[in-house]
């Protein structure tokens, strides 16, 4: 630990005294003046304490301290002073200029302790920038690998404003922190039917990410072909049973898997219809054309909780003009959870408004409408909204 000890007195046999008396116990320097003083640092840098004489002609020793702090704010700064000077020095030390003023004439055991005591309170304030440094360095470090998790999850994201058919897929996704525990996708299982998801992760941050990515590959166009499609038939597989193939799926897991909200379902262009399974996740809104928003009450316990939870399949009509709108719970929750039913109010009022507006304008109003409804504070969770819409020619 740095030990190198300043002494600044106008009196050269005084300085030599105390190189004399305390040169074995720390590295002692020593200048004539306040402007040889803060010579002596320019040249060779910090120093852990500075004990300065206060009455010294051209620059006294309180003026000399403060501005020590301001080229040197860790050293620990200490004045030595008469009792006729102790009123300044007391100010001085209120001004936060100084760490102690010592009384002339000073016995050497007393300096030595005040030396010490100083010391320590180098040791201290060093100690603590060097941690926090330290810290700094790993929260940059980490918060670079979440940025690089954060991309690679959004690449597992589809592109935006997307049609199938008659079909146009709009979304927003804003996750609450770098990654994010909700997921989407929607991709033709055949010329007829088009499949879609929404997934929210129980929890935030990299547990639920890595989940939300393994349920993306799970239920991806490419690898999740067994999943979805029946392999004799090439008929898609019903929602609801392929939401309780994937509880059985997390259920095996074992006891510290996570569990997930999800709703899963299947377009048919042929048949204008919408065949959906939820499991527990927030209700769907349908938005017929030229119509109001009208909640789709649905029921499933959460993925990954019960062995014996059932799922049931919802038909509903799926016509040139209609919405269909899923979303995550952060966009109900995102004032908290207290506040839940008053921003399921408002969201009925802001689809009721923008009904007639295509789904590209109606995503475009909702974040900063939320923003409006949380008073412009942070978002507590992922926020995720898919609106699927039949397009009008």
């Amino acid at each position: 630990m740095n030990k190198k000890i300043l002494f600044v007195d106008d009196e050269i046999n005084v300085l030599h005294g105390y190189r004399r008396n305390l040169r074995s116990l720390f590295d002692v320097h020593i200048a004539n003046s306040g402007s040889e003083a803060l010579k002596i640092i320019a040249e060779q840098g910090d120093f852990a304490v500075i004990i300065s004489d206060y009455r010294m002609p051209e620059m006294d020793g309180i003026e000399l301290l403060h501005k020590v702090k301001e080229i040197s704010p860790d050293t620990i700064r200490i004045i030595l002073t008469g009792f006729a000077d102790m009123q300044i020095a007391i100010e001085a030390i209120n001004e936060g200029n100084i760490f102690r003023f010592l009384t002339k004439p000073l016995p050497t055991d007393k300096l030595i302790n005040s030396i010490n005591d100083a010391l320590e309170q180098y040791r201290l304030i060093t100690t603590e920038k060097e941690l926090t440094r330290k810290l700094q360095e790993a929260y940059d470090t980490i918060r670079k690998d979440l940025e690089t998790a954060a991309e690679l999850q959004r690449e597992f994201l589809p592109q935006n404003n997307v049609s199938f058919g008659d079909c146009r897929f709009n979304w927003i996704f804003v996750p609450s922190v770098f990654v994010s525990g909700d997921t989407f996708n929607f991709f033709p299982l055949n010329n007829r039917h088009i499949a879609f998801y929404i997934v929210d992760v129980a929890g935030h941050g990299l547990p639920a990410a890595f989940l939300s990515v393994s349920l993306s590959r799970s239920l991806s166009q490419d690898t999740g072909k067994k999943l979805l499609l029946d392999e004799k038939t090439g008929d898609y597989i019903l929602p609801s049973l392929v939401i309780k193939s994937l509880n059985e799926q997390f259920l095996s897991r074992g006891k510290n898997a996570e569990y997930f909200t999800m709703l899963y379902g299947v377009i048919d262009l042929i048949e204008d219809k919408i065949v959906f399974s939820q499991a527990g996740h927030p209700n769907p809104f349908l938005i017929k054309a030229g119509g109001k928003a009208e909640i789709i009450v649905s029921r499933g316990f959460p993925v990954g909780i019960l062995p014996e939870a059932e799922y049931y399949d919802q038909i509903i009509p799926f016509e040139t003009g209609d919405k269909f709108i899923i979303y995550t719970d952060g966009i109900t929750e995102c004032a908290g959870v207290k506040n839940k039913l008053i921003i399921q109010n408002k969201l009925v009022e802001f689809l009721n408004n923008h009904s007639n507006n295509n789904s590209e304008i109606m995503l475009r109003s909702i974040v900063p409408e939320l923003k409006v409804w949380t008073n412009g504070e942070e978002f507590y969770d992922d926020l995720t909204m898919l609106i699927i819409e039949r397009k009008l020619f």
